[in-house]
């Protein structure tokens, strides 16, 4: 989603075809994302949203690539479509058809921990969020047309039980292979290492990725931590780390990346949900993105996740639970008892990547990810042809967001349109006759994030009471796209004048809001939004009387403000077409590339004014790249769009006009003065300082041991 939306707001046309049933990869099996915990679906859905309203965005849905042929700027792809059997175009996601199939399935969402119907939504929050229909369950298929249920019970005429597969055939410029991972689980990936562990035959060891459908609110068990067994809450939880990876004979050589941190999440989960103890069981510990440190320390200190460091060698039941066969750092073995194991096991390469690599025509690496360059990690062996996110190799989500933008800043140096026409912004109502004001109040349960807090149901009550108050909705998630089209037929049905929605933040999620009232012809300057999660439940997750008396107190604020409120017309300013770039490292050279690239008119200067030849920068020979290497930055006054930069140049100060800067600071080299004797015993080094003395032969002269 990140590369296509990239790729459109640069204003290129961009297809996405996905082989499943809806958009959204793999976040959306997640119950919450570290190091913020905030909920998965929160972050995605507003994407999801975006990803479908874009008028320069295709997607295509239930597709597969069947080949590749051509040449960078010049590709032939040849797809196929799948049979949904449902018309997302004439869907109204009412799921009438659902109620009335009598056929039900192993759910693939859940890993089949429990039954849906033959036709069914892939997820809550699917986008689109038509049903599909599994052909090779439904009777229709199956018994010679007997059962039409679904078909009699759509209002609308969506279903199509006889379609067929379809050849979609693009001519496009750049390929981006954005195709995830699959999660180590029941009927997906399984390593032979995992039987050992249990899996398959302990009803209560589950992977990781199925863990995380037992703590999704819209998972098997609605976020209750229960035994697969017998439906017991357990008591203690064992995670195991590294299970099927770091083990080349029965499972991956690589490390999985991500496992380390979300065993910690998803411990610390368990624990806020009423299992007593939870221990996680390591080999060492890998937390080195941003706040993750702090995350697994908080982890330790505030939930009392224990740490053990041993290496799980097998898993048996023992009597009503699980015992766990270990190994210690020291060759000591031991064996401990819990109510039920998690096998934390991460990102494996998709089942179809091998197939997929021949299809592109690019190579596989020795992990059986899509091979990249060492360079940028997204160039697969193929010119125009890139491999972002989990295509190739296990990463974390801003991670594979960070790819998939660079792919698309790759990518639109060949498709870009020299000739660009900016289209004016869409106007916007200004206002609706009324005679009084009738105003539409949304609450979010968000999952269990706000409604195990809030006592939602008061809320609303006392809110109806409200002056100018016409209508009190509770969703479970409020921007889903079946409740958008909801509210957004709500404010048109019931001829609603403003709106306020009690959920989550209006920094992700206000847009959202605003775009669906304007859709229904209200200005969004009367759309109000009140942080009822952070603001509230996330703060008094203990004190329900108090979070619902403030939940009430915020809703009731931004009722206050919304009735108070004027429509706003929005405005176009120009914008200055040139960027400036700070920093002469590599990640400076590569910004300054991507965006002359993109046809922007870039200037780079180093940083702090230190003297740079940018020599060592790849290619920085594009027209509309200019390098500064004796400037600094000494002033900046103005806005995004119109910043006033002074540059002071041997002696001199002269000031420009950029649009948008990039500040690309290059590290500090960390000296530790004062500890572990640096300093003071030439003995003692940095790393890069014993590396930069390897050359010598004299150097390690006499050393009989080294520690790092």
């Amino acid at each position: 989603m990140e590369a296509a939306l990239s790729l459109a707001n640069a204003g290129v046309e961009v297809v996405i075809a996905e082989k499943s049933s809806s958009i959204g990869g793999g976040m959306a099996r997640l119950d919450k994302t570290f190091p913020t915990d905030d909920c998965a679906m929160c972050i995605l859905a507003p994407r999801m949203l975006d990803t479908a309203r874009d008028e320069r965005v295709t997607i295509l849905t239930d597709t597969t690539l069947i080949s590749l042929e051509g040449e960078e700027g010049n590709f032939t792809a040849r797809l196929i479509t799948a049979p949904r059997m449902v018309d997302p175009d004439a869907c109204t996601a009412c799921l009438e058809c659902v109620s009335s199939c009598p056929v039900k399935v192993p759910d693939p969402f859940d890993f089949g921990l429990w039954e849906t119907k033959c036709i069914h939504q892939p997820f809550p929050q699917a986008v689109p969020p038509a049903p599909k229909i599994e052909g090779e369950f439904c009777l229709y298929h199956q018994k010679g047309g007997v059962c039409h249920k679904c078909e009699k019970a759509c209002p609308v005429s969506a279903i199509r039980l006889d379609q067929g597969f379809e050849a979609v055939t693009l001519q496009v410029s750049s390929v981006v292979a954005a195709t995830g991972f699959s999660p180590v689980a029941a009927g997906d990936v399984l390593p032979r290492g995992l039987d050992s562990l249990g899996h398959g035959r302990v009803k209560d060891v589950v992977t990781s990725a199925e863990f995380e459908r037992i703590l999704s609110p819209t998972g098997p068990t609605s976020g209750e931590v229960l035994r697969p067994s017998d439906g017991r809450p357990p008591e203690s939880l064992a995670f195991v780390l590294c299970a099927g990876f770091r083990d080349p004979e029965h499972g991956f050589a690589q490390c999985g990346a991500v496992c380390c941190m979300f065993a910690a999440k998803e411990a610390a989960a368990a624990l806020e949900r009423g299992v007593k103890s939870a221990a996680i069981f390591y080999t060492d510990l890998r937390e080195g993105g941003k706040g993750f440190h702090r995350y697994l320390r908080r982890a330790r200190e505030r939930y009392r996740v224990e740490l053990v460091r041993a290496r799980v060698t097998e898993i048996e039941e023992h009597g009503q639970g699980v015992g766990l066969a270990y190994m210690d750092g020291r060759g000591n073995a031991g064996t401990m008892l819990f109510d039920m194991a998690v096998l934390a096991a991460g990102p494996a390469p998709h089942a179809g990547t091998g197939e997929l690599a021949k299809r592109l025509k690019v190579e596989t690496d020795r992990t059986g990810y899509l091979e990249v360059s060492t360079e940028d990690n997204i160039s697969t062996t193929r010119p125009g042809v890139y491999a972002v996110g989990c295509a190739a190799g296990p990463v974390d989500i801003p991670e594979a967001v960070l790819a998939g933008s660079a792919a698309a800043a790759r990518a639109v140096r060949i498709i870009l349109p020299e000739d660009r026409k900016h289209e004016p912004p869409t106007p916007v109502p200004l206002a609706r006759e009324a005679a009084r004001e009738r105003v539409g109040v949304f609450l979010c349960r968000c999952g269990v994030n706000i409604g195990s807090v809030l006592d939602l149901e008061a809320v609303a009550e006392t809110l109806r009471r409200e002056p100018g108050v016409a209508r009190v909705d509770i969703n479970t998630f409020t921007c889903s796209p079946d409740s958008i089209a909801a509210i957004t037929g709500i404010i048109r049905d019931e001829d609603l004048t403003r709106v306020v929605v009690g959920a989550c933040s209006p920094r992700t999620h206000g847009p959202v809001f605003e775009a669906a009232a304007m859709a229904a012809g209200i200005n969004p300057a009367l759309c109000e939004m009140a942080n009822i999660r952070e603001h509230s439940a996330w703060v008094h997750k203990d004190e329900k009387d108090a979070a619902t008396e403030k939940g009430l107190s915020l809703v009731g604020a931004a009722l206050s403000g919304v009735l108070a409120a004027r429509p706003v017309e929005r405005i176009s300013v120009p914008v200055t077409r040139r960027a400036l770039v700070v920093g002469g490292g590599d990640s400076g050279a590569i910004a300054a590339q991507a965006l002359a690239g993109g046809g922007v008119p870039t200037i780079l200067v180093p940083l702090d004014g230190q003297e740079t030849d940018f020599g060592h920068q790849g290619d920085l020979r594009s027209p509309l790249l200019t390098t500064a290497p004796h400037a600094r930055v000494v002033g900046v006054s103005g806005f995004g769009g119109g910043f006033e930069v002074s540059l002071e140049e041997r002696g001199e100060t002269r000031t420009l006009t950029v649009g948008a800067a990039v500040i690309a600071a290059e590290t500090v080299r960390f000296e530790p003065r004062g500890q572990f004797l640096y300093g003071e015993d030439e003995r003692v080094l940095t790393a890069e300082e014993f590396s930069s003395n390897l050359g010598d032969e004299s150097f390690l002269e006499g050393a009989r041991r080294v520690t790092f």
